[in-house]
């Protein structure tokens, strides 16, 4: 999907988030002391704070107005529905100044230790393929799918193929910059190619998914090691953070992301027991084969929305980096092996 904007504000009203905070956490502003801040990324920043002389800390992020809307009801509404408040860190607020285009999602921090920066532990693995599980169980089929659909988005075939349409056209329009170089020229006609040859087959993928990928349910859209940190306060021992991409569609989307995170030699017992945690009431899951299957043409969704975005970049001016990432981008395609080898 389409990243945050690489030329985010980076402007933050800090009497603003003082009043938001003085709101959310019951105390007055001259209570509320900023000690330090880490930038994290480009529109992403950790706060230290002293609340009525006690420590906290807080996440503060730039994002589109509509993903800050989506995170809150993710939070307040979608994962207390299903008994999963706790699955997300608390948002605090969302701070509209300076930039209405630009807004501040304010988020309680949960802290720094992710599965990517552990030596995940067995059982921390455990508890995450669990929780993972209850919110797919959680949620199929569940009355607030259309809410999510409207307000994060679907993921499911419909993605696939609207991604795979985008970059066609978006690759095509690249000829006249394409045309003075053979090399440029050459990958040009590979993706359309890899693009065509995708839109042909993607029918037959859809029957696979129509029948063996299971309800729809809430995804978190971007399952990465990185966005599971441990939290001992919790059921499970972790919280899922960044729900940017939340949305609808089927288990395996997120099921896929989780998988290409670890080894190929991991994968297999990590989804069985992934097929143990959701129970044999859900669905009937698919064999290996249509796994391997349905977790390929997810990731193809994402690698075809991936690009869309140099594309549009050539095409605005950027070229020289646009054609350097659609390469990148093609190695992708390349490189993907079945998620159960």
């Amino acid at each position: 999907m389409k990243p945050a904007s690489a030329t985010a504000d980076t402007r933050l009203d800090e009497a603003g988030l003082r009043n938001l905070l003085a709101d959310a956490l019951g105390a007055s502003v001259e209570e509320i002391v900023p000690v330090a801040r880490l930038q994290l990324k480009r529109n992403v920043e950790r706060m230290a704070l002293e609340v009525r002389g006690r420590s906290q800390s807080i996440i503060v992020k730039s994002v589109p107005p509509e993903i800050a809307r989506r995170n809150r009801l993710v939070v307040e509404r979608w994962l207390p529905a299903a008994g999963l408040a706790e699955a997300a860190p608390e948002v605090l607020g969302i701070l509209t100044r300076p930039d209405p285009a630009r807004v501040w999602l304010v988020c309680a921090d949960v802290g720094t230790h992710t599965l990517r920066t552990t030596d995940r532990a067995p059982e921390q693995v455990a508890a995450a393929v669990a929780l993972i599980a209850r919110l797919h169980r959680s949620f199929a089929d569940h009355a607030l799918l259309g809410e999510v659909r409207l307000w994060g988005g679907d993921l499911g075939m419909a993605f696939h193929t609207g991604n795979l349409r985008d970059a066609l056209r978006a690759v095509e329009a690249l000829a006249p910059l394409a045309a003075g170089s053979a090399a440029r020229s050459a990958l040009r006609e590979r993706l359309l190619a890899r693009l065509r040859e995708l839109l042909r087959d993607a029918p037959r993928r859809a029957a696979v998914m129509e029948r063996r990928g299971g309800p729809e349910t809430l995804l978190h859209g971007d399952l990465w090691l990185e966005n599971l940190v441990e939290d001992p306060r919790t059921e499970y021992g972790l919280r899922l953070i960044d729900w940017d991409h939340a949305g609808v569609g089927p288990a395996l989307y997120d099921v896929s992301t989780f998988l290409f995170r670890f080894a190929p030699e991991e994968r297999r017992a990590l989804w069985e027991l992934y097929r143990r945690e959701l129970g044999a009431d859900v669905w009937d899951l698919p064999e290996e084969s249509e796994l391997n299957l349905l977790c390929e043409t997810a990731e193809h969704a994402r690698f075809a929305n991936h690009l869309i975005w140099p594309a549009l970049a050539a095409l605005r001016g950027d070229d020289e980096m646009g054609f350097e990432e659609l390469s990148a981008v093609e190695s992708w395609f390349d490189d993907l092996r079945p998620a159960l080898p």
